[in-house]
């Protein structure tokens, strides 16, 4: 019988570094000749906006037919709890997109790698209305759906992310919407306390060694030592080397 995946969410502030870390865990893992997969690079901002649409609704009606019942909880909590209708339904196909990736992705052998996964989504729900109440809809038997095995926190100073963000030329993060730097920056603070809580959240849900995990990615550090290392620690403490070591199918973003 083919073991089962092993599905890492890279979570953090946009301009953190999740998909630059992704990119050297991509390397890492191909070094040490382990699948990876990266699930949601059909869906990222470099895939044209058309195509990635499709993709998106095909995706979200997958979501509703495979577990119809939680999924409309869920989004009745999510759009409920937007200060605008229209705002709920964008966070909404948000997380149905993650579900339906995530469920996929431990479905299939190898190592899948989200860098805009279930915890990014909630935090999207969070940053202009209110989590918690999704939180508590997700806490509920029927309503919690695909988790990922294992969350890695990627951590970066405000100064450092507010730097990458206003030098960045595309214009996919909603904190690149305030063109005041003062609003940019308590936004920032705002969203760096949401991340804080909903890793709590996820060590409330979550419990157990080696399902949470940390890593700083500030200038001058070395990303693909930190990714050989992370790696190394996801399989030794989790124990899940056995799960990884199959033919090596590397998707780059």
């Amino acid at each position: 019988m083919t073991p089962p995946g092993l599905v890492v969410e890279l979570f953090g502030l946009p301009g953190s570094g999740k998909s630059h870390f992704a990119r050297e865990f991509v390397r890492s893992s191909a070094e040490m000749g382990m699948a990876v997969n990266l699930p949601a690079a059909g869906v990222g901002p470099a895939v044209p906006p058309l195509p990635r649409s499709a993709r998106k609704l095909g995706l979200v009606a997958g979501q509703m037919l495979q577990r119809p019942v939680p999924t409309f909880i869920t989004v009745r909590s999510i759009v409920s709890f937007q200060p605008r209708r229209t705002e709920g339904l964008r966070r909404s196909v948000q997380w149905a997109v993650a579900q339906r990736l995530l469920t996929s992705a431990g479905r299939s052998p190898g190592l899948h790698l989200f860098d805009e996964g279930l915890l990014q989504a909630l935090w999207s729900v969070g940053l202009r209305g209110d989590v918690f109440p999704t939180l508590r809809v997700l806490e509920q038997r029927s309503g919690r759906g695909a988790m990922p095995d294992v969350v890695v926190v990627v951590d970066a100073s405000i100064d450092v992310i507010e730097d990458r963000l206003a030098s960045r030329f595309s214009r996919h993060s909603r904190l690149q919407e305030h063109r005041d730097p003062i609003v940019r920056r308590r936004e920032l603070a705002r969203g760096a306390e949401l991340v804080g809580s909903l890793v709590a959240w996820w060590q409330r849900v979550a419990p157990g060694p080696g399902r949470l995990m940390e890593i700083r990615n500030d200038p001058g550090g070395d990303p693909h030592a930190e990714a050989v290392a992370l790696l190394g620690m996801i399989t030794s403490r989790a124990n899940l080397a056995s799960r990884l070591v199959v033919p090596p199918v590397i998707r780059p973003s």
